[in-house]
C-alpha cells in the first residue's frame, strides 16, 4: 500500500508538471524597425551649426502595422511638437518624409488684435500653433559612431527637418468705433503654408548612463 501511494503521488506530480509545460518557449521577436528605433537626445541647429534648441529627448518607434519601411518619429513636444510616420530603409539605416502629416497638428492660433490701428486693406498672417506637416531629408543613423559624455559608444542620428505650418491670412476689413476708441476688425481671407526650416536635427541614442542624461 505504501509503495502504491508513492507511485500515485509520483504520477500526479508528473501530470501537474506536464500540464504546465508549454513544450516550447514562446518566441519573442524584435520589431521590424528595431535597428532604427529608440530614445534619442537631439539638438536642433541652423544649417550653419548655430544652436537653436539644446539636447532634448525624442523617440523613433515602429508603427502599429510593424512594417520595415515605416516608423514613427516623435519630438516629445520639445521642438516642433510633432509625431509623424516617416519612410525608412532598414538596410541603409536611412529615413525621410515629404509633407508627412503631424499627428499633433492643431489649427489653434491667435487672431490679430484690434490694436494697433492699421489702414483698411492691411494684411497680417498668423501661423498655427503646431506644424500641419513635416519634411525630413537626408536622415541617417550610424551605429556606435558617437561617444557620449560617459565615454560610451552609441548610435548617432541626423537629418534636415522643416516644419510646415498652416498660415491664416487676415485682412483689415473695417473699424469698430466706440466713442473716441477705434479698433480694427480683421477678416480671415484664406490660408496658405508657412515653412520653418530647414534645420539640422542631430544627436545620440540614449545610453541610460546618468552622465549622458540632459
Amino acid at each position: 500500500m505504501k509503495n502504491f501511494k508513492i507511485l500515485l503521488y509520483s504520477l500526479l506530480f508528473a501530470s501537474v508538471i506536464s500540464s504546465c509545460d508549454l513544450t516550447e518557449n514562446p518566441a519573442i521577436d524584435g520589431t521590424s524597425t528595431e535597428a532604427m528605433s529608440g530614445e534619442w537626445y537631439l539638438q536642433l541647429m541652423e544649417e550653419d551649426s548655430s544652436l537653436v534648441v539644446d539636447y532634448t529627448l525624442a523617440t523613433t518607434s515602429n508603427t502599429a502595422a510593424n512594417v520595415p519601411d515605416k516608423m514613427w518619429m516623435n519630438d516629445g513636444a520639445h521642438i516642433f511638437d510633432f509625431q509623424s510616420v516617416i519612410n525608412t530603409n532598414q538596410s541603409t539605416l536611412t529615413f525621410n518624409a515629404i509633407n508627412a502629416e503631424n499627428l499633433h497638428f492643431s489649427e489653434t492660433h491667435s487672431a490679430p488684435g484690434g490694436k494697433p490701428v492699421v489702414a483698411i486693406g492691411a494684411t497680417k498672417t498668423v501661423s498655427s500653433a503646431t506644424p500641419e506637416r513635416m519634411t525630413i531629408e537626408n536622415g541617417s543613423i550610424t551605429k556606435n559612431s558617437f561617444t557620449a559624455p560617459s565615454k560610451t559608444k552609441t548610435d548617432f542620428l541626423q537629418c534636415r527637418i522643416t516644419g510646415l505650418y498652416k498660415a491664416f491670412n487676415y485682412v483689415a476689413d473695417s473699424y469698430s468705433i466706440n466713442g473716441t476708441d477705434t479698433t480694427v476688425v480683421w477678416r480671415l481671407s484664406g490660408t496658405s503654408e508657412s515653412a520653418d526650416g530647414p534645420y539640422i536635427l542631430a544627436g545620440y541614442k540614449r545610453t541610460g548612463f546618468l552622465e549622458d542624461e540632459h
